[in-house]
């Protein structure tokens, strides 16, 4: 078996498992490695197939692949799901508020969570409030004064 040979079959292998992966990494190595088996074919030593190797994997990492992944997931929806989602949204009060040593409740939509505020101020029930960030299953709230 010769080189071109080997340097294609592993590409061949990345681009079939780049197909599981949406991050476009093993693909853009196996074009790198077919960028080495042109080398391979046109009769190059290990050392020029390796040169070609490594500079088409550079281009393609720095250059094409972040361009690629912007074009590809352009129309992607944008929106924070998770907990992420909750960061911004405004609350109620259920249960006294807190620091960590005094944690209470908040409503958010329709769900009740852990909450405490960042800078230990008591919230009391009724009293609206912000989520600032969520850690773990408690989020971190500030108080609404209008």
């Amino acid at each position: 078996m010769e080189a071109w040979h080997i340097w294609v079959l592993i590409g061949l292998a990345l681009l079939v498992v780049e197909m599981f992966t949406p991050e476009l990494v093993l693909g853009s190595l196996a074009l790198a490695m077919f960028a080495a088996a042109a080398v391979a074919v046109a009769g190059m030593s290990l050392a020029w197939q390796l040169a070609a190797f490594i500079a088409a994997t550079l281009m393609m990492m720095l250059a094409v692949r972040p361009w690629l992944k912007r074009a590809l997931y352009r129309g992607s929806d944008r929106r924070l799901t998770g907990v992420q989602a909750l960061i911004g949204r405004r609350g109620r009060v259920t249960e006294a508020v807190g620091g960590e040593r005094s944690p209470g409740r908040v409503r958010l939509g329709g769900e009740e969570w852990r909450a405490v505020t960042r800078d230990g101020r008591d919230l009391e029930i009724g009293e609206d409030v912000e989520v600032l960030s969520v850690e773990a299953a408690t989020v971190i709230v500030k108080a609404i004064r209008e």
